[in-house]
């Protein structure tokens, strides 16, 4: 009886879209497995192009196909008695002009009828254990029907059902001792030692910084890249509005190298043996780092979740950079912007969810702001709120100059996770080297007893 419960065209639109648009099987969120498809061919068409997405391949066509299916016993076989390489070029045209939206249709409809067959076979076999225990009491067999329909909607359920914290204490423990080190904090370390006490960059977490416009955020952004690819051997995607990915190479090996930014851009520092000897051993430690950076100019969040879903499956990335929140054109929509930024919260916070991983980024302050426009709003969203700002002339001459206490500051304005501080004017003190782009913690700080 289950045989007739079955969408074939849905499943030749889905494995055509999917021939298409491999990547696109990532938005589908583990709506789809290959068990779900009535037919031999498709299943294992369907398997194949998940297993060639997760190895990397950005194009896939019939050889690469047949390619990866002559590592799966009998796969070959399969696709060949389903019509080969005629019939896969066959669903790509088919389902050319079919959208993503299209795709999540037709995934649901295949994912519909896989349900309904099992939900007959559950019937059967619930049937045939009543006929072979004809002693069974009524409890008995409301308790083996709930056991049936509960297992059945589970498999289903892309949560996986709701359980007993018992029945996940032991797995959800395990990531909570993940998460500790021999240096006392949770999470992964900032690379400033002051800040730590603060914050650390916690799974599914995301941290704001707000900063003032052509103000350090990209270089925040870099230096903790470094710290915890470079340093850390961290895989770090970088999302990147502004510069492009020659500019972010320059600026980290500026930082690593110790050398200025401006002389790797121009070529001078090959004027100086000890410089060249320096930039040689960045480019080498910097090559070696497990760091995606990609530029666009046009991200969106459908762009930036799609990618970053990429990231974590193929590269397995344990920390992501969006740099960095753009209000654009908010009058036209009468949106206000604080209102846009808590929707940009609200979706990074999702995202860091989704993924399991620490995000974080930055939100550009109107000059002389110390906080962002109504941030009460973004607080709801995000673990942590700070803000990097420029000391002014009297506080570098509170703090006993830029030597001592450096010329900027962080102020941890609001933070879920640890302490914040008291006063913004005072946080933890930075110098900033605008020739190496390097942000190193001061030695004078104001007041560490207290943040203690």
């Amino acid at each position: 009886m289950e045989k007739a419960i079955k969408n074939i065209n849905a499943e030749r639109i889905v494995v055509g879209i999917l021939l298409n648009h491999p990547s696109w099987l990532i938005e589908l969120n583990g709506l789809m497995k290959p068990e779900y498809f009535w037919a031999k061919g498709h299943r294992m068409l369907f398997y194949i192009v998940f297993k060639l997405l997760e190895e990397g391949v950005e194009s896939i066509d019939s050889m690469a196909i047949l390619a990866r299916a002559e590592k799966i016993q009998k796969a070959t076989d399969v696709i060949n008695e389903n019509g080969g390489i005629e019939y896969i070029e066959e669903l790509r045209i088919l389902s050319e002009d079919y959208k993503l939206d299209d795709l999540k249709m037709y995934a649901q409809d295949v994912t519909t009828a896989s349900f309904k067959r099992d939900s007959l076979i559950m019937q059967e076999n619930v049937a045939k254990q009543l006929v072979d225990n004809p002693d069974m009491t009524y409890s008995d067999v409301v308790m083996l029907l709930q056991e049936k329909q509960a297992g059945l909607v589970n498999r289903y359920s892309h949560s996986g059902g709701l359980k007993f914290l018992n029945d996940v204490f032991d797995v959800v423990w395990g990531e909570v001792e993940s998460n500790w080190n021999e240096r006392g904090y949770a999470g992964l370390p900032p690379k400033w030692e002051l800040v730590r006490r603060f914050f650390t960059y916690l799974n599914g977490e995301l941290i704001v910084i707000g900063a003032r416009a052509k103000y350090g955020k990209s270089n925040f952004a870099i230096n903790e890249t470094h710290h915890l690819a470079v340093e850390n051997n961290v895989p770090v995607g970088y999302f990147d509005t502004e510069m492009k990915t020659r500019t972010f190479l320059t600026r980290i090996v500026a930082i690593d190298s110790g050398v200025p930014a401006e002389m790797i851009l121009n070529g001078t520092y090959r004027n100086d043996v000890d410089m060249i000897m320096q930039v040689e051993a960045s480019k080498e430690r910097v090559r070696k780092a497990p760091i995606l950076h990609k530029y666009d100019a046009h991200w969106d969040k459908a762009k930036i979740s799609h990618e970053a879903k990429l990231l974590k499956m193929r590269h397995n990335i344990g920390f992501l950079i969006w740099d960095y929140i753009k209000i654009k054109e908010v009058g036209s929509t009468g949106t206000k912007e604080h209102n846009e930024l808590g929707n940009w919260t609200i979706f990074l916070k999702d995202l860091a969810g989704d993924l399991d991983i620490p995000v974080l980024t930055f939100a550009q302050l109107s000059p002389h702001e110390r906080r962002l426009a109504d941030s009460d709003k973004i607080n709801r969203y995000c673990s942590t709120v700070a803000y990097l700002l420029p000391k002014s002339s009297e506080e570098i001459s509170r703090d006993f100059g830029a030597e001592n206490g450096g010329t900027d500051f962080l102020f941890v304005d609001y933070n879920r996770n640890g302490s914040t501080m008291s006063d913004p004017a005072k946080g933890v003190n930075f110098f900033y080297d605008r020739e190496t782009l390097r942000m190193e913690q001061a030695s004078y700080q104001v007041l560490v007893d207290e943040y203690q």
